[in-house]
């Protein structure tokens, strides 16, 4: 029992997280070299992620009200194009969809696109930046769940990008397959924007094992 509690997982050097850094499954008190029982994803005692969580403030009107106009444009027009375009649907409902579409109707979009927007913000006041660098694969995660990821027999290389580019001051040059040898450049960003941060992470990433072997 002792032997289980030493070995169990405490977490993710240098942020300390204990989440997935894909799935956010709870690992803690899982094994210190293992795989998520969510995703799959492997990891272990070299594994590195960088995080940071950040709470949303006030709540923005002017955001929701934006989101609420373009989501109430874009169904009128799914509703009102086939009207005006397509003979064939005015043909069986005998005229244009535009005149077929009440106030109420238009309200009800309204109502339906402005809570949408609002229920999506309080689902996400906080959200989580990580940078993951795993036995396997390399995670960004900028923006509410949006995950971008580069497996790590890929990538040739990091190093810094040009002082214009302050977000993403990580460019990593990976070659995908099927891309007949062209290498690909991506930027990358770390988790609160430390730049003391930025050296570790080029060493994590070019003293991977995949990488030494690339």
């Amino acid at each position: 029992m002792t032997d289980e509690v030493v070995h169990a997982f405490q977490g993710f050097l240098p942020s300390g997280s204990t989440m997935c850094p894909r799935c956010d499954y709870e690992l803690e008190g899982l094994p210190t070299v293992g795989a998520c029982p969510e995703c799959g994803l492997r990891y272990d005692t070299n594994s590195r992620v960088w995080e940071k969580r950040q709470q949303m403030g006030v709540f923005p009107f002017w955001t929701v009200f934006k989101n609420t106009l373009a989501q109430t444009a874009f169904l009128i027009g799914i509703i009102y194009i086939p009207g005006f375009f397509d003979d064939a649907h005015a043909r069986i409902f005998g005229q244009p969809v535009l005149y077929q579409v009440s106030y109420s109707t238009l309200l009800m979009l309204v109502a339906l696109s402005g809570l949408g927007s609002a229920d999506w913000y309080i689902n996400n006041r906080s959200y989580r930046k990580v940078l993951a660098v795993m036995p396997d694969v390399l995670i960004q995660s900028r923006w509410w769940n949006r995950r971008k990821e580069i497996p790590m027999n890929q990538v040739i290389k990091a190093q810094r990008s040009s002082l214009i580019d302050t977000f993403k001051p990580i460019s990593v040059y990976y070659r995908p397959p099927n891309k007949r040898g062209r290498v690909r450049i991506r930027g990358i960003s770390i988790p609160g924007g430390d730049a003391a941060e930025m050296d570790a992470v080029l060493m994590v990433i070019n003293q991977h094992p995949r990488v030494l072997l690339g």
